[in-house]
């Protein structure tokens, strides 16, 4: 399953004040996202998945990657695209440059660990 989310990603430094208290970016960022992705009614896979994030930047040299992935995995959790992120067995994460904001987004594939070699050739 191949989702596109046009917004910008969040870091999980912008997310959270203290360990646990969310910040007023990431509580409008889960609205804005949450719009934008239907809650997933198909039935989910069992077993373990590859995911692989395509994070396209503006600020591309001064972002660091692993910091994008959490929140919207979390995210995709409480809409039904994955049961837990606990069966993440791998994932990939890959950025890349945008010259102008509007083209800020973020694309990622969600398949059994079994079928990630098809993910990957894209």
């Amino acid at each position: 399953m191949q989702i596109c989310i046009p917004l910008k990603p969040l870091s999980i430094n912008d997310a959270h004040e203290g360990r646990h208290i969310k910040t007023k970016a990431f509580k409008q960022y889960e609205i804005d996202v949450t719009k934008l992705l239907p809650f997933n009614s198909k039935e989910v896979p069992a077993g373990e998945y590859f995911v692989k994030y395509i994070f396209y930047l503006k600020n591309y040299k001064m972002s660091d990657t692993g910091n994008f992935e959490k929140l919207i995995t979390d995210i995709l959790v409480k809409r039904g695209y994955m049961k837990d992120d606990r069966y993440i067995k791998a994932m990939y994460l890959l950025k890349e440059p945008v010259s102008d904001k509007n083209e800020e987004k973020i694309i990622l594939d969600i398949v059994p660990y079994a079928n990630r070699h098809e993910v990957l050739r894209k």
